[in-house]
């Protein structure tokens, strides 16, 4: 287990992800939900810099001569075409009702990773693992302290509210912070492991994985482009 932490912690801080990264990782990565999450940010990744669904046909076309494994990419492809597109945006979100009588806002930490695995039903276990989810993401909204892991710094101070995982990135860059990569390790924390009750968790962690990944891509283009095209959009009131 220990060898297994320490390489999520070495795969955290590798944060800047090439277009031939992303393909390699997205057909190679022997973890399907690492490879459906690379996909994910792959096809981000090529729309923003303006190719077309075709062009994304011809992709999958090539490495289909070449990899084993292209089912996650032909996925997100077609996720692409059914308009379910992932970006780096987040936001406060609002704590879900009671589940099966199960009030998950009263629970703990490891009360809910619990509920992950051991939950009665699917439909419980993925409420749980959104709500685990919710938390961590909400802190980096609202600009909260981070419960970073023991392995590496402790309790990251986030600073500030932030609306997309790509400006925490910018803003870790400058200052020298780690709460992304302290996020990026619970993430890839969630989605490893072998138990069989663990498929909602790694499915609701994959589609925040894949944020994470094309947040990666984009801190290698120009930050006016990225801000033009790939921002997301603050809200007012009306």
């Amino acid at each position: 287990m220990c060898g297994l932490v320490i390489g999520i912690g070495v795969m955290a801080f590798a944060d800047n992800k090439t277009f031939p990264e992303l393909i390699k990782d997205a057909t190679e990565d022997l973890f399907p939900s690492f490879r459906l999450a690379n996909a994910r940010a792959l096809v981000s990744a090529e729309l923003v810099t303006g190719k077309t669904m075709a062009d994304l046909d011809r992709l999958l076309q090539e490495q289909r001569k070449t990899k084993f494994y292209t089912g996650e990419l032909a996925l997100a492809i077609d996720e692409a075409k059914a308009s379910t597109i992932t970006d780096v945006c987040i936001e406060y979100q609002d704590a879900p009702a009671p589940v099966q009588g199960v009030n998950l806002v009263i629970k703990t930490q490891k009360e809910l990773e619990q509920l992950t695995l051991s939950g009665s039903t699917s439909d419980l276990r993925r409420v749980a693992a959104k709500e685990l989810i919710r938390r961590l993401l909400n802190l980096i909204a609202e600009g909260t302290e981070y419960p970073a892991d023991e392995i590496l710094h402790g309790v990251e101070d986030i600073a500030q509210p932030f609306d997309s995982l790509y400006e925490l990135r910018v803003y870790d860059k400058r200052h020298e912070d780690f709460v992304f990569d302290e996020f990026k390790v619970d993430m890839l924390g969630f989605t490893i492991g072998a138990h069989p009750a663990k498929v909602e968790l790694i499915e609701e962690a994959g589609f925040v994985l894949a944020k994470i990944f094309y947040a990666e891509f984009l801190v290698t283009l120009d930050k006016a482009f990225v801000r033009a095209n790939a921002g997301c959009p603050i809200e007012t009131d009306s």
